[in-house]
């Protein structure tokens, strides 16, 4: 088990279709870690469209991690 200090000192990419590679802070991922957070890889972002456009499979939680892509980076 490696000691608080340290495990807030390493970043964690995430490789999105869209926005490539995602460099998060280690704050950002300990919320991305929590169970709130991963219960969005279950909750469709086009809701029922995906049923009439099945390539449109997006879910909340890449839709989450885009739009943090995009506030650090601004």
């Amino acid at each position: 088990m490696l000691p608080e200090d340290v495990l807030l000192t390493h970043t964690k990419v995430f490789n999105d279709p869209i926005h490539g590679h995602i460099e998060m802070h280690p704050l950002c991922v300990k919320i991305i870690d929590t169970p709130q957070f991963q219960r969005l890889r279950y909750l469709k972002q086009l809701g029922a469209s995906y049923y009439v456009f099945p390539g449109a499979s997006h879910n909340r939680f890449e839709h989450c991690l885009g739009y943090v892509d995009m506030l650090m980076s601004h």
